[in-house]
């Protein structure tokens, strides 16, 4: 992934207290957005926005039972 998106790594380093950015480390349409992954509580996935969005078996992959871990794991729109 650092190949594709240079910096990578310093982007999703947490800071100097510890906590990570909410925000991801390349917005837009062409970049990247954090998952919740939709079976194990806490765990953020870093993702292709377009990933994300694609509809299909990447949709149910990513959103089984049309929910998202967000909606799980609490926060839910």
């Amino acid at each position: 992934m650092n190949s594709q998106y240079t910096g990578i790594v310093q982007r999703v380093k947490p800071g100097v207290r510890g906590a990570h950015s909410r925000a991801a480390p390349y917005p837009g349409e062409n970049g990247l957005t954090w998952h919740h992954h939709p079976e194990r509580e806490g765990v953020m996935q870093l993702i292709p926005r377009a990933q994300h969005k694609a509809g299909g078996n990447v949709q149910h992959t990513l959103h089984p039972g049309k929910r998202g871990g967000m909606e799980n794991w609490g926060g839910g729109r």
